[in-house]
């Protein structure tokens, strides 16, 4: 006789309505962690690669002197993650990620007078990605699921758009579980996509830009191990109003050798746009390929600020 696996459709529903009623200041991450694992088992998910020209954009604000070092830019150690967060429970830091500039700045929610350093990174190869949220893209995919596992899929659309306000980091102990369960215990696939570790990301839409932008978010090791730092700028921020944000440039980075950020002093080295098919533009530097540069374009350097504003929301 075949074991059944994975709930029914009332199931679910019984499921999903205990998750709700629970109070995730006082419930354990024990048993979230145990109440998810329930409603995924038997659920098909998809995982695909990243596209191989895309950028992923993080900042990281007023950190109360100049950054010197890549381990700067990346995922904090286990000990400094005390709380809750969209994708990761405390001691277990993850590597959050923005499609766009602006984006990136937004999640951080800079504040006029803050100092932001954005970083710009790219994979050294194609990285997996659960795509549990992009799903909707291959027709034939969704035409084989049955209305228990598109039942879950609305449902978890709908934790990850949900706002948090800073004092309930708790209420994140669901989408903290979901992201454990979907990033981790994979099978190693070959070609060094899915490695020895069994981690992949997970991308996720953003709740600051919902319309424009997504999240990822990696494994913390993922930053040294798998992506490459292509360009770092140093922001001040004049203005924040809404959506809307206006910054100034003091510093740019394109030379990262020895883990080590060789800042330039130079205020207008801002990164080339991206051509229209998306692509990343590179320029030989004599020793090695660096991201293009507004000092190797026509960009007047009275134009440079307008120039960078108007790149955030690229």
């Amino acid at each position: 006789m075949i074991k059944k696996i994975g709930l029914s459709r009332l199931e679910m529903r019984e499921q999903i309505k205990r998750l709700n009623r629970l109070d995730f200041s006082k419930s354990d991450y024990k048993t979230v962690k145990a109440i998810v694992s329930r409603m995924i088992a038997g659920v098909p998910i998809m995982v695909g690669p990243t596209k191989s020209h895309e950028l992923f954009f993080r900042v990281r604000k007023n950190p109360g002197h100049k950054l010197r070092n890549v381990s700067e830019l990346c995922a904090p150690s286990a000990d400094c993650v005390s709380g809750f967060q969209r994708c990761n429970a405390p001691g277990h830091p993850m590597l959050y990620c923005s499609s766009r500039r602006i984006t990136a700045l937004l999640e951080c929610d800079v504040q006029a007078d803050d100092v932001a350093y954005i970083s710009q990174w790219i994979g050294k190869k194609e990285l997996p990605v659960n795509k549990v949220f992009d799903m909707e893209e291959d027709q034939a995919f969704m035409e084989r699921l049955d209305e228990k596992d598109t039942m879950l899929y609305a449902y978890l659309d709908t934790l990850f758009t949900r706002k948090v306000p800073r004092d309930f980091s708790t209420d994140y102990k669901p989408t903290a579980a979901i992201s454990d369960k979907f990033t981790s215990d994979f099978n190693k696939r070959e070609e060094g996509f899915i490695l020895e570790d069994g981690r992949i990301g997970i991308r996720y839409p953003s709740v600051v830009d919902l319309e424009n932008s997504y999240n990822t978010a990696f494994p913390p090791h993922f930053a040294l191990d798998r992506l490459d730092l292509l360009h770092v700028m140093e922001l001040q921020i004049q203005k924040r109003q809404a959506d809307e944000i206006l910054v100034s440039l003091s510093d740019t980075a394109t030379d990262f050798d020895d883990g080590v950020i060789h800042w330039t002093g130079d205020a207008n080295s801002i990164p080339a746009p991206r051509d229209p098919k998306g692509g990343v533009l590179f320029r030989f530097s004599g020793e090695k390929w660096r991201v293009l540069t507004t000092e190797h374009l026509p960009v007047p350097a009275d134009m440079a600020e307008p120039y960078l504003n108007e790149l955030l929301k690229e």
